[in-house]
């Protein structure tokens, strides 16, 4: 008999908590695959199908091990193949549903758009075409005849095979490898995919890659592999991630790879946390990018060290990367690196000058592909006079510089490519433009590279244009981005108006005129101008720009209409408006994309009577397209018609169960109860079935609402038991009505209080805060009796943080008393016991633990350090001073002092709670002979305070020599330099703060430099450095 998979994860749950609670929790299993424990509650109870079979596999083994060690009879079959078997048949039957359910969405795709993408066969031709590399030439001699050296498998690459795995499957899939300039990423991914035979690969190009990707999107048919080889020239913006995001999560596109490559600082900029304002402009893209992100390092360390062998004798690329490759990078090797570094150190001052100029194009903004005409008139820039005199003796200077920076040289192509295609443009080698980004970051590029934008896409010079403004270049920021806009290239152009004001006031007005009329409309960027002008109160040019918008904006794309006509009606500019309507929306808008029409039919509906007939008439005309819910939904206001009650109709009657939970909203109550919607929709997803509920009391269907009840309550003897508890929080959280979520079900009375089930857990704090004192014991009793079971740390630590909102500090007391056997205590989790045991006067019971924790693995841990010191705050403030003494000893003797941040922060701890000699101690150890690969972004934060510390103990030598190891680490620039700039006044080094508040305002960070010169640099700066002589807007 085959036994259902959910059924056997049932059954898994009953066991874990029930027989085996106690023993094992959801926290050890999930430590057990590195997963959350909300995943594995989701997999045990909210019947979630695992997404790799090894790791409920691994979950399911060590359950049957726990079994086994304590004698545990469970009534589960806990044999692997039978749950092999149970998962591959319930995969299969997804797949199976997917393909079907899909077959006439993608069919209707297919036909409405054209595709996007070439078969993976094309590219196997030349797989350079993709981005992949070729390795270093040995000769002719070595008998080798093609450009890619055999490829060795690595960790990285099973990983990445898993992946394709779950999209050959049937899954929407996406994959970013993370890794330094040629470590093998891309080619990494083309192995991956190159046995695809029924597969397009889709490699978006274009002046803006991401605007190419984002407009093609809605072409993606299934079985295609989105090719994002350095995904941050397509995530630049945050609307490509939700774009992205939304295709994943479109089952009728399915199934969907997204490949994408990225280097460690270029990931790491695109997921930044939110800004210390509030705003997150990073969040789609940090949550689709953490979605799957594969590391490749930077040391080759294959799956099978005898395939590497064997491929080093039949490829001599890789016997000779094998035998002379420093620190096993192999593969950098075979890209050439060493060989490219050497020629770029030793390159004469022509080739140098082209070089700094292609690696302050890429760094500052400008495109991949860097027109040839660009560099030769930006080139000169970057001579000495004496330089310039010489080369230009030669009128053939500038072509003998640009052949030898392209020249293949030792098998290795040069630092500039020329394109295959059109050599009037070049590329600049990957690792030169990471090492060159990286040495040149305070560099400020000269005139003529700021003049030469004439060559560069509009684009290119907008971007150009933000460079120059981070730089206090005001002037030319302000002619690129007339120039950008006028070329067509207005997304930026919002700012012109305000970096105007800054140093012409009154030229400010004249420039909101000047962009009310030449605002590129058909552009991007319209509304954000829009509410610029608006915020400012200019609402003449705002109202001259939105007219122009209605009169001109091409019509085709219904969402862009939408937001014109939006804007409009919300600003009160009838004309505007007028202009729009009598423009014929529905004979000029383009109906393929009927979701997108919605919007236009929102929009419409909003401006009243007028608009009615036209929103109608798109209404009707999107109708059996295959978003009809969509289409009815923007038009509902005209459900009182017959044509529309009528389609919905239609739309509820061919609807399947999981579809009803949706379009039943766009019933009254006599139609949802003689279409039988109570009994035909799908109740499997809660949060689904609790809109249903909500809809069936608003309009007041009582005999639907009294059967989907019953038919919840029916389905509480199969949920697990803390289900109704959790039905209900999903129920609040819909705002539903109280009176329906008095009728939902009960829980159990005898429900197990599962500490780790945070579900029950508030259940059971609810019914603690709201008990009478003789319930209070009795319940607080049995709290406590929990507690003493606990094994897992954050467990007991959630559990206390919920007592303590709840406002309930006697049973946190209660609960640290009660001894709970604790393993796995880290210094993370001893903070936060102690706060709390601190409150309780039981600090006593921790404090040893504290004291002998094991310093290594604590300071590897994240926040190691700082928990070290809050650790030894807390003991001294309790009073626990030998158990302080012996932690702070251990640190100064066994801290890694790994950066700055780590050795500023030992110090403050040592110097507050009254250490000398252990401050000295540390000093004596060269605290600031930092490991190579230390965290440098310390350097930003920390330096200004190391700096005060050191000069305090009465070492200056030290401080001196750490001052000047700051200025001239590029990474310590940024916009804690003001900071870092004072202390080193502070200290006597004034040389050194004025360096460093020079290379911040090179690097992008004018504004600390202004803030200690803004009297001597009132109209910013010149390309020069020096201060820019009065301007105003009128000056061309």
């Amino acid at each position: 008999m085959e036994i259902n998979y959910f059924a056997l994860a049932g059954h898994l749950n009953t066991a874990v908590t029930g027989p085996l609670k106690g023993y094992v929790s959801q926290n050890d299993l999930a430590d057990k695959i590195e997963r959350s424990s909300s995943t594995i509650a989701a997999w045990l109870r909210e019947k979630v199908f695992p997404d790799r079979l090894d790791d409920i596999l691994a979950v399911v083994a060590m359950v049957r091990q726990v079994a086994e060690q304590h004698g545990i009879t469970l009534k589960v079959d806990l044999d692997e193949s039978t749950w092999r078997a149970a998962y591959e048949r319930h995969r299969a039957a997804v797949t199976e549903q997917t393909r079907v359910a899909a077959q006439a969405a993608r069919a209707r795709r297919n036909l409405l758009d054209d595709v996007v993408g070439k078969p993976v066969a094309e590219y196997a031709v030349d797989p350079l075409l993709l981005g992949v590399r070729p390795a270093i030439d040995p000769g002719r001699r070595a008998g080798v005849d093609s450009p890619l050296p055999s490829y060795v498998r690595r960790r990285h690459d099973e990983d990445l095979a898993e992946v394709v795995r779950a999209a050959v499957g049937g899954q929407n899939k996406i994959a970013v490898l993370v890794g330094d300039p040629g470590t093998g990423k891309t080619r990494a991914c083309w192995e991956a995919v190159r046995e695809l035979d029924d597969w397009l690969v889709w490699h978006p190009s274009g002046a803006d890659p991401g605007q190419a990707l984002v407009a093609g999107l809605r072409q993606v048919r299934p079985n295609t592999v989105i090719w994002l080889n350095e995904a941050q020239r397509y995530l630049h913006h945050p609307e490509t991630a939700a774009r992205l995001a939304e295709l994943l999560a479109d089952q009728s596109a399915a199934p969907v790879l997204v490949l994408g490559t990225l280097w460690p600082d270029r990931w790491a900029a695109l997921t930044a946390e939110a800004r210390h304002d509030g705003e997150d402009p990073s969040f789609h893209t940090r949550d689709l990018l953490r979605a799957r992100t594969i590391p490749v390092p930077a040391a080759f360390s294959p799956l099978d060290p005898s395939a590497l062998r064997t491929a080093a004798q039949r490829d001599p690329r890789i016997a000779r990367a094998v035998a002379e490759a420093t620190d096993h990078e192999i593969t950098q090797y075979l890209a050439g690196i060493p060989v490219l570094v050497e020629r770029y150190r030793n390159a004469t001052p022509e080739v140098r000058a082209l070089l700094w100029a292609a690696i302050d194009a890429r760094r500052l903004g400008v495109g991949e592909d860097i027109p040839v005409a660009f560099l030769e008139a930006a080139g000169p820039g970057y001579l000495s006079p004496a330089q310039w005199n010489l080369a230009r003796q030669s009128e053939e200077w500038f072509r003998a510089a640009l052949d030898t920076a392209t020249e293949p040289a030792r098998g290795v192509l040069g630092p500039l490519m020329l394109d295959p295609d059109n050599d009037e443009y070049v590329r600049l080698a990957p690792h030169l433009e990471e090492l060159g980004a990286t040495e040149r970051r305070a560099a400020l590029p000269p005139a003529r590279f700021w003049a030469a934008n004439g060559h560069l896409t509009p684009s290119d010079t907008a971007r150009l244009a933000w460079a120059a403004q981070s730089r206090g270049l005001y002037r030319v920021a302000v002619r690129l981005l007339r120039e950008a806009v006028l070329g067509g290239a207005p997304e930026d152009a919002y700012r012109l108006p305000g970096l105007v004001k800054r140093v012409d006031p009154a030229g400010a007005a004249r420039a909101r005129e000047w962009l009310a009329a030449y605002f590129p409309v058909e552009g991007k960027g319209l509304r954000q101008l829009a509410d610029t002008l608006h915020h400012v109160g200019d609402v003449e040019s705002e109202s001259a720009l939105v007219l122009r918008a209605a009169q001109e904006i091409p019509l085709a794309d219904a969402v862009v209409t939408a937001e014109i006509l939006d804007y409009a009606t919300r600003r009160g500019f009838q004309d505007a408006v007028d202009a729009l309507l009598d423009r014929d929306l529905v004979a000029n808008t383009r109906l393929s994309k009927p979701r997108r029409v919605c919007d236009l039919i929102y929009a419409l509906m909003r401006v009243g009577e007028s608009a009615v007939g036209q929103a109608r008439s798109l209404a009707q005309r999107c109708l059996g397209s295959g978003s009809d819910h969509d289409v009815l939904l923007a038009s509902r206001p005209l459900a009182d018609e017959d044509w529309w009650h009528e389609a919905a109709l239609q739309v509820v009657r061919q609807a399947n169960p999981i579809g009803l939970r949706e379009s039943c909203v766009l019933l009254g109550a006599d139609d949802i109860a003689a279409l039988d919607v109570a009994n035909r929709v799908d109740i499997a997803n809660d949060s689904q079935t609790c809109l249903v509920l909500n809809h069936f009391a608003e309009v007041d269907a009582e005999e639907p609402l009294a059967h989907l009840l019953d038919r919840l309550h029916r389905l509480v003897p199969e949920r697990p038991p803390e289900w109704p508890l959790r039905l209900r929080d999903v129920a609040v959280e819909m705002s539903c009505d109280d009176s329906v979520v008095a009728r939902l079900p009960e829980p159990p009375d005898d429900i197990d209080l599962d500490l780790d089930n945070t579900t029950v857990l508030h259940w059971f704090l609810r019914r603690l805060t709201d008990a009478d004192p003789a319930q209070r014991v009795d319940l607080g009793a049995r709290l406590v009796s929990a507690a003493r079971e606990l094994t897992n740390p954050n467990v007991l630590i959630r559990l206390l943080s919920d007592l303590e909102t709840n406002g309930l500090a006697a049973e946190v007391a209660a609960v640290l008393g009660c001894g709970p056997a604790l393993t796995g205590l880290g210094a993370g989790h001893l903070v936060r016991l102690l706060e709390y045991a601190r409150d309780t006067g039981q600090v006593a019971q921790f404090a040893g633990v504290a004291a002998t924790l094991e310093i290594t693995a604590t300071q590897a841990e994240l926040f190691g350090v700082w928990n070290l010191t809050k650790l030894l705050d807390l003991l001294v403030e309790a009073g626990h001073t030998e158990e302080a003494t012996t932690l702070a000893t251990r640190m100064a003797q066994e801290c890694d002092l790994a950066d700055p941040d780590t050795v500023a922060t030992l110090l403050k701890a040592f110097g507050e709670h009254g250490f000398p000699d252990l401050r000295r101690r540390l000093s004596e150890r060269d605290p600031i002979a930092f490991p190579d690969g230390f965290d440098r972004f310390s350097l930003k934060y920390s330096a200004a305070e190391l700096l005060h510390i050191l000069t305090e103990l009465g070492e200056p030598a030290l401080a001196k020599r750490f001052a000047t190891r700051v200025v001239t680490d590029a990474d310590a620039v940024g916009k804690m330099a003001r900071n870092t700039a004072a202390a080193l006044l502070a200290i006597g080094l004034p040389e050194l703060a004025e360096d460093m508040l020079v290379k911040a305002a090179n690097s992008g960070y004018y504004w600390v430099f202004a803030e200690v010169h803004r009297e001597d640099f009132p109209y910013g700066r010149e390309p020069s450095g020096k201060a820019s002589p009065p301007w105003r807007w009128e000056e061309r």
